[in-house]
Parts: C-alpha cells; sequence; structure tokens
C-alpha cells in the first residue's frame, strides 16, 4: 500500500516503520471488502473533500463509528448512524464497554455481553473495512 498515510515520518515516534509494516499486513488479511456504491460515492460531506472518502466507507460498511481526529470529520459528528469519534473519545467509550462487561477496568469479559456489536473500522484508501 505505497499510498498509505501511515508511511508519513510524521508517524515514525509513535510506531517504526516494520511496526506499521505488519500491522497493515495483518489489518489487510482481516479485511472485509466493500464497494462503495455510485450514490454514496457523489454524496459530499467535510469540509476538506478529500475526506469523503473516509464517510463513503464508513457509510458502505453500515460502520457506526468512524475514529478520527481530523476537525473535518470531527465537526459532522452525528451524521446520521455514523458518530465520528475523536481517539480520546472512542477510547472513553472502549473503557466504559470493559467496565459494564467485566466489572473492573482494564479487562474485557465476554465480547458477547457488549451493549452493541463491535463496529467496523474504514479506510478509505482501501475502500475496505475491518472489524
Amino acid at each position: 500500500m505505497p499510498n498509505s498515510r501511515l508511511w508519513k515520518p510524521k508517524f515514525d515516534r509513535y510506531l517504526s516503520l516494520e511496526r506499521r509494516q505488519r500491522l497493515l499486513h495483518d489489518f489487510n488479511a482481516s479485511a472485509f471488502w466493500v464497494d462503495i456504491p455510485r450514490d454514496i460515492s457523489v454524496q459530499k460531506f467535510p469540509r476538506d473533500v478529500r475526506d469523503d472518502a473516509f464517510v463513503h466507507a464508513a457509510m458502505t460498511a453500515k460502520a457506526l463509528r468512524l475514529v478520527s481526529g481530523d476537525d473535518d470529520l470531527l465537526c459532522l459528528h452525528p451524521l446520521a448512524a455514523l458518530h465520528i469519534l475523536s481517539p480520546r473519545a472512542a477510547l472513553d467509550e472502549l473503557s466504559a464497554i470493559q467496565i459494564t462487561t467485566t466489572g473492573r477496568h482494564g479487562q474485557i469479559g465476554n465480547p458477547e455481553r457488549l451493549s452493541y456489536p463491535p463496529t467496523p473500522i474504514a479506510d478509505p484508501v482501501k475502500g475496505i473495512t475491518r472489524s
């Protein structure tokens, strides 16, 4: 995936290039591929048109959550059934689920006890989602 934003040097401080390559390989191996239908692909949402692909992929996958640090996406929240969350808000939500499912913070109990099913993660670069 040569055009991935994850190859940018700004991510070096978070994960090594090798780790990012392994992560993308693993994500790709478990990907759920979707074709963006024309009626969705023509819709315009964010102030930055380059971000439309993120919303299109999430909508096509019927994702419940889209996690982004991009203000052009975050300002759209909520967008119909799609909740657009910052990484912090997503982590807070996951922490709340962990507490609810186990009674203790930091451990996830039986995933079938979650209040809603796991949400696919949209990747507009490849038009795929991962659950």
